[in-house]
């Protein structure tokens, strides 16, 4: 049957080469509508959408009231560094880290909510939102 569908060798060559095109042409389509489906699917739909919160924290500097407001929980140090920025000079501990100066002076009281901070060893916990801090430098 091959002897009568070909008349020689070099046509079921171009014959299978012709198929095999045929053939990646096919799965070729099949992927680029696979991609096309894709971009058509919103991606929000998939995953879904995270809420945007914030984090409040009321800062009292000298009698100067400021809400600094983050997208997650700070520490104390965190809140007092994105505040003063190059103004504050903190020592790292092994155990912890103090506040050396502000505008370099050395007498420095902070308070958080009624309860007053030793600014030699600050507290390493996450502060909630809301939260009163108090700072006289």
């Amino acid at each position: 049957m091959n002897k009568t569908l070909f008349k020689n060798e070099k046509q079921a060559d171009l014959f299978k080469i012709g198929l095999t095109i045929f053939l990646y042409l096919i799965v070729f389509s099949i992927f680029k509508a696979g991609l096309d489906f894709q971009k058509l699917v919103p991606i929000k739909l998939l995953e879904k959408p995270e809420k945007n919160i914030t984090y409040t924290y009321n800062l009292n500097v000298n009698g100067k009231l400021t809400n600094i407001e983050f997208n997650e929980k700070k520490t104390l140090d965190q809140i007092l560094d994105s505040y003063f920025e190059k103004n504050i000079q903190f020592i790292n501990y092994y155990q912890g880290m103090s506040i050396d100066s502000i505008y370099n002076s050395k007498n420095i009281y902070i308070t958080i909510g009624d309860n007053e901070i030793n600014f030699k060893k600050l507290p390493a916990d996450v502060l909630e939102s809301e939260t009163k801090i108090k700072v006289n430098y």
